[in-house]
């Protein structure tokens, strides 16, 4: 007996050393980034992020969703980065958010160097990515792949420095619709689902009633500390929203909470994750009041005009008591829109008719006194006959060209691959340039048309991605109070320096893991290196859709023709086939009359059956008569008889 307590002891010490052990090493944290704007919408980003040890394989998660990690290491996959999103993100109101994204869906990802066969890994893992998210993704094909040369660089570490772009390939659907197929199996990677924590507020009839909705997974291999000594692999999964308050009475006022946006009451945060904090925005407009008090303020740097209210989910008695969050704007709201974009965008298509057309993309930059040097993707159909020698890029201020600095050109082929354009140049300061390119419009079969072919057909939108080495407001450092490392742990990431994925990450948040991202650079061979700077941000914009319409041809024509045919051939194939097929005998017409005349006599018979007086009574009638007459015959023969 002393033996078997003794040994479940022990077993008991194991098993909590392990549990120890384990918690260490993987880490988890969800937050959620609230700032009102000053159009009188609510901007919305969630973000749930955890990490693990880098290893070969991974047997077991604890809060990593086992699927992603499995088709990672299926497809040899070292970096993946998928969006679905409905709707334009309007930079020109609402600034630009912290993860941008283009209308419809975006795969793009990094295989491993030793990867083999790589055209079937890469339709491999969108196969895989379709029946994860329930989304199309299984109609990506060499004919919308692409590998970017420039744009899309990786984001985080890269075995051995290797920055060789066909080990990338990268793909748009514009016509991807999100719905709440989407939502279910995304909410189901979270740790604690929508159970508890803050993937409770994910509330699907509001999130897709929103001017814009956004869902993003990105999985990174990056470091665990400055030193690089621990590599980790980070799985982000945010959800961006710009929603409109439900209960905004007074056109003057903007006051909102948590359960007007949503309509989901939030509790505590969720039990598997290290981190819980909201983080709100009082900058945006002005003097708002909050309820309740936050846990602690960050402000910006060195101006500290910004400041942003953190609650810790975990550790605010105040808010365990609330079970809420609102605010409340002043007396009267300035409308208006956000800090106008140092770099703006806008693309439409050119010409008339249905035979010759072109893209036009004008792109602005608003800073008074610097330069700011551009990489300009453009992925277009193959069903669009692209001239290259009509690319240029001049400016609209005084019409002078504009130098590229580099330049990348993949005509594409039919049905195989599309038109892959990527350049780099340089806008001068205050200046608007026009991209642009002619193509011809091309007829295709008639089985290629959509059902809805007369809608036209999607375009995916162009790739803008900038440096921003004097942000001039746009990003900038937080200053984070020592009450933060007591509260939760870890290290904060300096969100409104962006990543290299080009966007601002999460505003002050903390990061999941105390990992150092590296932000992007442009070195002097004009590609966008990986480089820890603190200096500047990297931002990736994204222009709208187009929506191209092709020569179509008229779809009753074939019905037309059918029917057409099915006569002419019902009328020439019956005798045909009559005078081939039967044996043609002389016959008397004495014996056999005409038709005409049989019908005649069977016409007539018929005529007299139906008579008022029938035949037949009128004979009975006769014979009676004669029965009462004497016979002549007879008296003559008596007479003779006498004599």
């Amino acid at each position: 007996m002393r033996g078997a307590f003794l040994f479940s002891v022990l077993i008991g010490v194991v098993l909590a050393v392990s549990a120890s052990e384990k918690r260490v090493s993987d880490t988890s944290s969800e937050e959620l980034f609230i700032s009102p704007l000053k159009t009188g919408h609510v901007y919305l980003h969630f973000k749930f992020a955890s990490s693990t040890p880098l290893k070969a394989h991974y047997a077991h998660t604890d809060y990593l969703p086992k699927p992603v990690v499995d088709i990672l290491e299926k497809h040899s996959v070292d970096e993946l980065h998928v969006r679905l999103t409905q709707g334009v993100f309007r930079h020109s109101k609402w600034g630009y958010p912290i993860l941008s994204a283009p209308t419809g869906g975006e795969v793009w990802a990094w295989f491993k160097p030793d990867a083999e066969g790589l055209p079937e890994k890469w339709k491999g893992l969108t196969n895989s990515l379709s029946g994860l998210l329930c989304a199309t993704f299984s109609k990506i094909d060499t004919a919308n792949s692409l590998s970017p040369k420039w744009n899309f660089r990786p984001e985080g570490l890269v075995p051995g420095g290797n920055l060789n772009s066909s080990l990338s390939r990268y793909s748009m659907l514009p016509g991807e619709n999100v719905c709440t197929e989407n939502l279910t199996p995304w909410k189901k990677l979270l740790p604690c689902s929508d159970r508890a924590g803050l993937g409770r507020l994910l509330n699907s009839i509001k999130l897709l009633s929103a001017h814009y909705f956004s869902l993003s997974l990105d999985v990174t291999p990056v470091c665990a500390d400055v030193a690089c000594s621990q590599k980790r692999l980070a799985i982000e999964i945010t959800a961006t929203a710009v929603v409109a308050p439900g209960s905004l009475q007074d056109t003057n006022q903007l006051n909102w909470s948590i359960r007007d946006l949503l309509e989901m009451d939030l509790d505590t945060g969720c039990p598997l994750t290290d981190k819980s904090h909201i983080l709100v925005d009082q900058s945006s407009q002005g003097q708002m009041v909050f309820w309740p008090s936050s846990t602690f303020t960050l402000t910006h740097s060195p101006s500290a005009k910004g400041r942003i209210a953190v609650y810790d989910l975990k550790h605010n008695q105040t808010w365990e008591k609330s079970r809420g969050l609102g605010g409340k704007s002043p007396a009267r709201l300035e409308h208006g829109t956000e800090r106008q974009p140092i770099i703006s965008a806008h693309r439409f298509v050119a010409g008339y008719g249905q035979q010759n057309g072109g893209i036009r993309c004008v792109i602005e930059n608003t800073h008074p006194t610097a330069a700011i040097t551009v990489s300009y993707l453009e992925m277009l159909p193959w069903f669009l006959r692209v001239y290259f020698h009509t690319i240029r890029v001049k400016s609209l201020v005084d019409g002078r060209p504009i130098p590229l600095l580099k330049s990348h050109f993949g005509p594409g082929r039919d049905r195989l691959a599309p038109h892959h354009i990527e350049v780099i140049f340089t806008i001068p300061a205050a200046t608007t340039v026009e991209f642009g390119v002619d193509f011809d419009f091309t007829l295709l079969k008639w089985t290629e048309y959509p059902p809805d072919a007369h809608r036209g057909f999607d375009v995916p939108p162009a790739v803008i991605g900038v440096k921003l080495d004097q942000p001039g407001g746009q990003c900038g450092d937080f200053i984070f109070p020592a009450e933060f490392s007591q509260l939760g742990g870890g290290q904060m990431r300096d969100t409104a320096t962006a990543s290299s994925d080009g966007q601002k990450r999460d505003t002050a948040t903390a990061s999941s893991d105390g990992q150092k991202r590296d932000t992007a650079t442009a070195s002097s061979d004009g590609q966008m290196r990986d480089t820890a700077t603190a200096s500047g941000c990297f931002l990736r914009l994204y222009t709208e859709p187009l929506l191209v319409s092709l020569p179509t041809p008229d779809f009753s024509m074939p019905y037309n023709v059918i029917c057409m045919t099915c006569t002419v051939l019902a009328l020439a194939f019956g005798p045909i086939h009559a005078l081939t097929t039967k044996n043609f005998k002389l016959i008397d017409p004495a014996e056999n009359p005409p038709l005409l005349e049989r019908v005649k006599r069977k016409g007539q018979l018929l005529l007299t059956k139906f008579r008022k007086t029938p035949p037949a009574v009128v004979v009975v009638a006769a014979e009676e008569e004669d029965d009462q007459q004497p016979d002549v015959h007879d008296e003559d023969v008596k007479n003779s008889d006498s004599e």
